[in-house]
């Protein structure tokens, strides 16, 4: 897919998880719905913000969103004043697909 179609169609599916009420905001402690964030969410957030800070280099980043998955759990953050970023925090601990949003280039 070319760099327009994923931009597209990641706005799209962030697009959609909005209008739901499924994106978690800010609020590291809630997630969907404003629910309380499980514990497996919980690891899932930690283990990706550990590593897209490792991969940055900056201790400037803040999880914006989370979304369980058949591979795992989603979660999209915030790096630095306007970069996005994206990881996918495996059932085992493990995070894989980090990349950036704002520069696909970048990794």
């Amino acid at each position: 897919m070319h760099q327009n179609g994923l931009y597209s169609a990641v706005a799209t599916a962030i697009a959609g998880l909005a209008l739901s009420g499924c994106l978690a905001g800010r609020d590291a402690e809630r997630g969907a719905g404003g629910a309380p964030v499980t514990v497996p969410e919980a690891a899932a957030r930690a283990a990706c913000l550990r590593d897209v800070r490792r991969t940055t280099g900056t201790a400037d980043a803040a999880v914006t969103a989370a979304l369980p998955s058949g591979a795992g759990t989603e979660v999209w953050l915030r790096v630095g004043p306007t970069g996005r970023w994206h990881c996918l925090a495996r059932h085992d601990g493990t995070t894989a697909e980090i990349r950036s949003l704002t520069d696909e280039g970048a990794l």
